[in-house]
């Protein structure tokens, strides 16, 4: 008699099971190393965005210019396209 409840192998029921204990496993591991202090989160994102030679040999990205004070430009949405 079917009674509409679905019906998991064993093999796929401990499959699972060891996929939630290794997230478990990973988001304890992400808390315990995680900076306790501001002071030591801001020397990790310093230390990751200003190190020596990120930008050598790369070219440099197009920037907007405003033709005009940034409140015209706003207004109209005029802006210069500089290489």
């Amino acid at each position: 008699m079917d009674n509409g409840m679905y019906t998991f192998t064993n093999k796929l029921r401990n499959f699972s099971i060891f996929l939630m204990v290794v997230g478990f496993l990973g988001l304890a591991y992400g808390f315990l190393t995680a900076p306790n202090t501001v002071e030591e989160a801001t020397a990790l994102v310093t230390d990751a965005h200003h190190g020596e030679g990120h930008d050598e040999g790369m070219p440099r990205p197009h920037r907007f210019l405003q033709s005009e004070p940034a409140h015209s430009c706003r207004e109209r949405g005029s802006y210069i396209l500089d290489p």
